[in-house]
């Protein structure tokens, strides 16, 4: 007979924030692992005090099973205890016999802000003898660059669901457009996230007016996350950047979306769009360019970051970039990628003209993602490092 091994994790649901929605797709294919594992889960507070949860995310069934996940007993010896929440808590009196912190590195640096007791990320590894766990090789890099030993952290990176992002038909695309309100003739460069100055809008807004002087077809849709932060502004901030004759050229085929999307709803925005592009300065994996990905969408990327370890040549074009330190408030050792302006145009260009790079995209991304990254996939991953034999 199998033995049973209970899990505990520690992080936080029902909100948008990726580690909050990577917590909880892994919390889904945990339970599906029974009856060789047993799952607890325990919630941690949000970040910020104006963040609210919401029950609107995931089909109603996942929604029931996640509210449902039952709380740890008290007398709960767990195999393992998994943490996946912010500030990084290492420093915790743990019950499991293995104790594995998740957390990324945005900026190659992890500066005691980011540790629950506001101590150096070596020393609270060091203290607990937890493990880490970072997502890319670019976020353990930082976590090594902060004195982390590379053996006490573990790559195991995110992933997405195949039965929501996947490709739509073209009858399916066609009508998910027109209901957008996209013209056929329209060419939909999309951008998904905080819009934070590490998202890289600073060099996507510059790009995006001299594209439309060129093809002044393309649209740029910004899905914000103002759930959680002030995207809106983020954007309004990046705008005011531009020369104004610039500005005024954006806003006339720029769309920006605020409301909160379920899964299914930001699958269908993918869908909708002929190419993601994202030309960030900093990131610790970037789900939204896997999950474009997964959609069928060719991409247009940064070289050189955590999307590096994801893409492939057979669907994202790379922006060429280098290695830069960061101005970052309370982060003397923040570095960077600064993405090339003109080889973001020209790849922009290349996207619109280049059709038979865009069909074949369409059928490598989802082929190429779907072999390596589904959460499946990524689980499995997980509990060799959860639970070593």
């Amino acid at each position: 007979m199998n033995e049973t091994r209970d899990i505990l994790v520690r992080g936080w649901r029902h909100i948008p924030h990726s580690y909050a929605v990577a917590n909880q797709f892994l919390c889904l294919e945990l339970l599906r692992r029974a009856p060789g594992v047993r799952l607890f889960f325990q919630d941690v507070p949000y970040h910020a005090e104006s963040w609210r949860a919401t029950t609107d995310m995931f089909d109603a069934e996942s929604e029931a099973v996640l509210r449902s996940l039952p709380p740890p007993p008290a007398d709960l010896k767990p195999a393992a205890e998994f943490r996946i929440a912010y500030p990084y808590d290492l420093l915790r009196p743990s019950p499991a016999a293995r104790t594995v912190v998740f957390g990324t590195a945005e900026f190659l640096d992890v500066p005691p802000s980011y540790i629950a007791g506001g101590l150096t990320v070596a020393e609270a590894q060091r203290r607990s003898g937890a493990t880490l766990l970072a997502p890319s090789k670019w976020s353990k890099e930082g976590f090594v660059r902060s004195g982390v030993p590379a053996g006490c952290v573990e790559l195991v990176p995110l992933g997405f669901d195949p039965a929501v992002f996947r490709p739509a038909t073209q009858e399916q695309r066609r009508q998910t457009r027109q209901e957008m309100g996209f013209r056929s003739d329209d060419f939909v460069f999309l951008h998904a996230g905080a819009m934070t100055s590490n998202k890289g809008l600073r060099f996507l807004f510059p790009a995006f007016a001299q594209l439309l002087q060129m093809r002044p077809d393309a649209r740029l849709v910004l899905k914000g996350a103002d759930g959680l932060y002030q995207s809106k502004q983020y954007v309004e901030k990046h705008l005011g950047e531009l020369k104004p004759e610039a500005a005024q050229a954006v806003l006339g085929r720029l769309t920006y979306l605020d409301e909160r999307l379920s899964f299914a709803d930001m699958a269908r925005l993918y869908q909708a769009s002929d190419c993601y592009v994202s030309s960030y300065v900093a990131e610790g994996f970037n789900m939204p360019v896997l999950e474009a990905a997964a959609c069928g969408v060719p991409v247009i990327c940064t070289a050189g970051g955590p999307t590096d370890d994801f893409v492939s040549a057979e669907f994202a074009l790379k922006i060429d970039s280098t290695l830069n330190p960061l101005d970052v408030p309370d982060q003397p050792a923040a570095m960077g990628l600064m993405p090339d302006l003109q080889h973001l145009v020209r790849l922009m260009l290349r996207m619109i003209d280049d059709a038979g790079f865009r069909s074949a995209a369409r059928a490598a991304g989802p082929a190429w993602v779907g072999e390596r990254f589904t959460w499946e996939k990524v689980t499995d991953r997980l509990l060799r490092v959860l639970l070593p034999r």
